[in-house]
Order: structure tokens, then C-alpha cells, then sequence
């Protein structure tokens, strides 16, 4: 799949899920990703996991503080 762009919260999410770069980054920053196949966890919410990488996203993205204006 295509790179894709999405707004959660007042946070903007980019979202890579091509199995070979699987990447997420929330306004601008890299987050951390493992899984596949409908299994996806991160450091920041360990103990979680989501069926999608778009769900990992705005769950973090809710949980993150707005950057600095």
C-alpha cells in the first residue's frame, strides 16, 4: 500500500504499511512499530495490541501531547 496521510485529534499521522518500511510518525516524529498481519503493538502503549497500523496511530496520537506553536 501507498504512504498515507491522516489528521487524529489535532495530530498529523503519516502512515507507511508496506511490509518491507512499515513506518508511522506523529506530527513529524518516527514512532516505533512491530507486528504484522493485523497484529501491531509500540513501546508507548505496550501492553496493546491493534488490528491496524491506522488504530495503533490514533490511539497514540490521542494520548500525545499537541506540539509547541
Amino acid at each position: 500500500m501507498a504512504e498515507r496521510a491522516l489528521t487524529h485529534k489535532g495530530h498529523s499521522v503519516v502512515i507507511n504499511d508496506d511490509p518491507d518500511e512499515m513506518t508511522v510518525s506523529i506530527d513529524g516524529e518516527p514512532l516505533r512499530v512491530f507486528g504484522a498481519a493485523g497484529r501491531y503493538w509500540t513501546p508507548h502503549q505496550a501492553y496493546q495490541q491493534f488490528d491496524s497500523l491506522d488504530d495503533l496511530a490514533r490511539s497514540v496520537a490521542a494520548i500525545t501531547r499537541k506540539p509547541d506553536r
